[in-house]
């Protein structure tokens, strides 16, 4: 390996993606260096990939890594890097959709409570009917 190849690799093995940051970002940036590394001659195996990609992970993908794995080694199987990345993806969609917080406009509040008062009061009225 050469002294370049050699630093490529080091520093593909210190990428972290942060707590709050862009999974996407970082994942791409890790795909690069891969291309990179590719380039110098440095062929990674798909256990190496993966390892690379479940290490640069923040704390909160724990247990999805470990689920994953655990799901993988029942089957004899390995998890092939670009298949962990869609399923990290996944979750880091999921995670960024849920961790979004609901609308704090007062307006939007108050007519989305209108409309359920409004619907439930009109169904009461007609059960007033006998209808």
């Amino acid at each position: 390996m050469t002294a370049s190849a050699e630093t490529g690799f080091v520093r593909l093995a210190a990428v972290r993606c942060p707590k709050k940051g862009d999974m996407r970002t970082r994942i791409d940036k890790i795909r690069d260096m891969w291309e990179q590394l590719s380039s110098a001659g440095v062929h990674l195996s798909i256990k190496d990939k993966s390892s690379i990609v479940m290490r640069s992970l923040p704390p909160a993908y724990a247990s999805f890594i470990s689920s994953l794995s655990a799901a993988a080694h029942m089957n004899g199987k390995t998890v092939d890097p670009e298949t962990l990345i869609t399923y990290l993806l996944q979750e880091y969609n999921c995670l960024t959709i849920s961790s979004k917080k609901p609308s704090t406009n007062p307006k939007m509040e108050n007519a989305a409570m209108a409309a359920t008062f409004n619907s439930t009061s009109s169904s009461t009225r007609r059960g007033n009917r006998g209808g």
